[in-house]
């Protein structure tokens, strides 16, 4: 199943820098909880994308010609081998059912998942769960013994920041945030549009 982005308008102001505050200002276990509400608002395909994309594969077609593609989902790929073309062998999620085939190209949508560096395992970190670091509202990871500086994330932020912590339209404004932050002053405006809604 293709599962389009939530695109209104009010719903995308869960984006905006004032409901991020309020994620922050959360419980852990009211932002776990809130977190898995939001897949669609992260996680789904643009819907304009998911209409190009059906427009495209109709005209191809409509004159019933063959489509030359095929779109899987819920598919988990277990190795992809290259000669003249790509071998993709896998498992189908739901009913277990095992696949090969042959194709000319590949596109995995994988998502994104942030990797913890190595090094992090010599600082004492504070973390709230397993793997999910304490960040306050200015990105910064919290730590059981002060440091000589301060240490930041731009990732691994969805347990403490919501669903705008993977929105690139938020990067700008994280960046602005912690270089603030790391130069003790305001050197980037960090003024943001007040949404309608109140959280």
């Amino acid at each position: 199943m293709f599962e389009s982005l939530e695109s209104g308008k009010l719903g995308e102001e869960i984006f905006s820098v004032s409901y991020v505050d309020y994620f922050n200002r959360l419980p852990y276990t009211e932002r776990e909880h809130l977190g898995k509400a939001f897949e669609r608002f992260r996680n789904g395909v643009n819907l304009e994308t998911l209409r190009a994309i059906y427009g495209s594969l109709y005209h191809r077609t409509a004159d019933g010609s063959d489509q030359a593609t095929n779109l899987y989902t819920q598919i988990e790929i277990e190795r992809v081998s290259h000669s003249s073309n790509y071998l993709v062998e896998g498992t189908h999620q739901h009913t277990g059912e095992s696949f090969t085939n042959e194709y000319d190209a590949v596109v995995a949508a994988t998502g994104y998942h942030p990797r913890i560096p190595a090094w992090v395992d010599r600082v004492e970190i504070e973390w709230e769960a397993e793997n999910q670091w304490r960040v306050n509202d200015r990105y910064q990871i919290a730590t059981q013994t002060a440091l000589a500086g301060s240490l930041f994330t731009h990732t691994n932020l969805e347990h403490s920041h919501g669903p705008a912590a993977t929105n690139l339209g938020m990067a700008v404004y994280r960046n602005a945030i912690m270089l603030n932050e790391m130069v003790g002053e305001t050197m980037f405006d960090v003024a943001a549009q007040q949404p309608f809604t109140s959280f």
